[in-house]
């Protein structure tokens, strides 16, 4: 230190954290960069000088005895054995971190369209409380359907399109006739139909209870979002981005029992931001708990419950915003549907072990894990990208022959034009092959679970936060 060191003051030094060293060279050149500097020398180095003040150096006593209990075992065995990854996930649920689901945002009301007393009495559509969030209900006591997608005409959505809107992402270009192809009379959905008929007529009471999940979504269906009414879309998109990291820990979790939901509970659970001050939340809370399953059961104490976040506006989404949410959303849902259909179609040996089970199911989950960027059934960063949605022929075909390769393994053969050529040029077979192959899945879904799937979208270029 030579007491000629000028101060730097283009840095601001607030936001600086400083450091500790014994090295005059250090300090000396944080001091010329505006950076505070702790000089830490032992007592017997200052000669001819006044000490103020001398610090004790704080000793910290070494613990040599091991834990106790001891940590439990996590995986023991061959290092290179998928159950030791599936061990590791397990592990890590615990230390999950998320949104508080049960801290609900308050909005402001929105401003409901007018609507003659007279016409909104005798209207079939349905409505919502404002203050409540819940069903509103006629004379007789019974609650009247959900309204948020409610249009002019009063007539459902046609599942069998694809969706089309201002928070619509585009679509992939093969697989945009994938939806429309679907043959609702098709020999395998009627054998479907007869089989659900057969099995309510004989179920007990808890029968179609334990059938309710079949047609339902494992995140919202991006159709409540791209389709709700003005009234509505706002607070949905803000229920969703709360809810979150929740929804998702529900069906990552390792305790987890999470089932798909029926679109009318999703509607539900997506409207209770719609909530006064002051207003009740035994049911919210009762069916964001439903939704939970025994996903807050995980073993540790590492889950962690953050705090809602500040209340919002109810002015609409942005819409480069909006089109990332609903990809996100289509994403989501597309991994979760394939993975469920590959399940359902696929089955190891009736002479397998429990060993032989877990490891029959772990190489079809890394099967279709491949097919994702990130290598994960839910997407990690937000720039994971679906491979089969690629730009670059060159680099989608490779991903289209493992689509092909996880799909060829079902009980549903694969449809004679989906056994195409695929080959790196890019060439019109290959391309009709590729549409064949987002055909064959959307038809395969549907004769399996009754409803069209989920399809993928291309990633919108903004919208991330």
């Amino acid at each position: 230190m030579n007491g000629k060191t000028r101060r730097d003051d283009t840095l601001n030094s607030s936001q600086l954290m400083g450091t500790f060293t014994v090295n005059l060279d250090v300090a000396e050149q944080h001091i010329r960069a505006g950076i505070p500097v702790y000089l830490v020398r032992p007592v017997d180095q200052f000669s001819n000088q006044v000490i103020l003040k001398a610090e004790e150096p704080v000793i910290f006593p070494l613990n040599t005895s091991l834990p106790s209990p001891p940590f439990p075992v996590v995986y023991k065995g061959d290092p290179s054995h998928p159950q030791k990854f599936y061990a590791m996930h397990c592990f890590t649920q615990i230390f999950n971190t998320y949104q508080n689901p049960f801290n609900f945002v308050t909005i402001s009301q929105p401003s409901i369209a007018h609507t003659e007393p007279t016409q909104a009495a005798a209207s079939s559509s349905s409505s919502i409380s404002v203050a409540t969030g819940h069903p509103a209900r006629n004379q007789r006591g019974k609650a009247r359907a959900l309204g948020p997608l409610a249009t002019s005409s009063n007539q459902q959505r046609d599942k069998f399109t694809n969706l089309v809107g201002t928070y619509a992402p585009s679509l992939i270009p093969a697989w945009a006739d994938a939806i429309a192809k679907i043959d609702k009379f098709s020999e395998c959905s009627q054998e479907r139909e007869e089989c659900s008929r057969l099995a309510q007529s004989q179920s007990n009471k808890e029968g179609p209870i334990a059938l309710s999940h079949v047609n339902g979504y494992v995140f919202p269906d991006p159709a409540l979002l791209v389709y709700a009414s003005a009234t509505w879309q706002s607070s949905f998109f803000h229920q969703w981005e709360h809810c979150r990291d929740a929804l998702i820990y529900r069906v990552t979790s390792s305790s987890s029992n999470a089932k798909p939901l029926r679109p009318q509970l999703w509607r539900e659970l997506l409207a209770m931001a719609f909530k006064s001050g002051n207003a009740q939340g035994t049911k919210v809370h009762d069916l964001m708990a439903q939704a939970l399953g025994s996903a807050l059961e995980a073993p540790g104490s590492g889950t962690t419950i953050l705090q809602a976040p500040a209340p919002v506006s109810d002015q609409p989404v942005d819409i480069e915003r909006g089109k990332y949410l609903v990809w996100e959303l289509c994403k989501l849902n597309f991994r979760q549907e394939l993975l469920s259909l590959d399940t359902h179609l696929t089955h190891p040996d009736s002479s397998a072990t429990e060993e032989d089970v877990i490891n029959f199911r772990l190489k079809h989950q890394e099967q279709i894990m491949g097919l994702f960027s990130d290598g994960s059934l839910v997407p990690s960063t937000p720039t994971a990208t679906n491979r089969l949605a690629l730009p670059s022929w060159s680099e989608r075909f490779k991903a289209l022959k493992s689509f092909r390769d996880v799909m060829r393994a079902w009980e549903i053969p694969l449809s004679f034009a989906s056994k195409g050529h695929l080959g790196p040029l890019g060439s019109e077979v290959a391309l009709r092959t590729e549409a064949a192959l987002a055909a064959h899945y959307a038809q395969t879904f549907f004769d399996v679970f009754g409803r069209p799937p989920v399809l993928p979208h291309l990633r919108p270029s903004g919208g991330m936060s």
